[in-house]
């Protein structure tokens, strides 16, 4: 009986040290990607969180209702018919913008989390505590 809870045990040393160099490797492959991209993902945070950025949406959500009406009526004078299918995306537009805003905060959320750095911490736990496993068990 002993000796099945040593090899148990020494087995689960092994799985719990091979996990947690999967995991180590795994954190770090993120740490490197994220670092990649964090300043991207910052200025994108807040060029779209800026004040100017906040009131270009608000005006272009302001006057979509209108800018549809005023494509309609110019489409049918010479010279400026060229200016209506423009004018009919300013809705399009302000939709794309606070779809940015909303994808830039969540882009900053999950950057700002720091995983990779809890992923590395369990996975020197979990390497600590595999090894001390095996060794406790080849010691028996």
């Amino acid at each position: 009986m002993l000796d099945e809870v040593i090899k148990l045990s020494s087995t689960f040393g092994g799985f719990l040290t091979g996990f947690g160099l999967c995991l180590l490797l795994v954190s770090i492959f993120l740490q490197v990607i994220i670092n990649q991209y964090y300043d991207f993902i910052k200025r994108i945070y807040f060029t779209t969180h800026s004040t100017a950025y906040e009131m270009v949406i608000n005006a272009l959500s302001t006057i979509s209702p209108y800018t549809d009406k005023i494509a309609d009526a110019i489409k049918w004078i010479p010279g400026l018919n060229f200016l209506s299918k423009p004018l009919k995306e300013i809705h399009n537009a302000s939709n794309l913008m606070r779809e940015l805003y909303d994808i830039s905060t969540q882009a900053y959320g999950i950057v700002n989390l720091e995983l990779p750095f809890y992923g590395i911490v369990i996975s020197i736990v979990f390497i600590v505590a595999g090894v001390a496993l095996i060794i406790r068990a080849r010691k028996r």
